[in-house]
């Protein structure tokens, strides 16, 4: 469980599941306001549900991943370096995550909450 500086709340489950065609990975977030499920694969992904205080009948969201490829994230940030523009997920975004990854362990090693000390731009878009 993750609390951030707003009390926002947030736990990350992850599961492999089964249905009629197959086999297909999710992950779901939950938060106090709703929770979110990113379906299928990162390489072919079928798109995000979510459900919110305001909808509780669980809604698809991007069902059609367009141009994505699994690779994205470096064309991007390779598409920012020769361009000179400022990638929506920067520096300072990775930055968090890694110390999200390292609270996280710690806290596990620890039994303590550990409080984060990176910030970067929220909303991201």
């Amino acid at each position: 469980m993750v609390r951030f500086s707003s009390v926002v709340l947030m736990f990350i489950f992850f599961s492999c599941n089964t249905k009629d065609s197959g086999s297909y990975e999710e992950w779901k977030i939950y938060g106090n306001e709703g929770n979110m499920s990113l379906v299928g694969y990162d390489w072919a992904p079928w798109g995000v549900d979510m459900v919110t205080k305001e909808n509780e009948k669980s809604e698809r969201f991007l069902p059609d991943p367009g141009t994505y490829v699994w690779q994205e994230g470096a064309s991007k940030i390779s598409e920012a370096l020769l361009t000179g523009t400022e990638p929506l997920i920067n520096a300072e975004h990775a930055l968090h995550v890694l110390e999200v990854i390292e609270a996280t362990r710690e806290s596990q090693k620890s039994g303590k909450r550990i409080n984060l000390q990176s910030k970067f731009k929220w909303p991201v878009v």
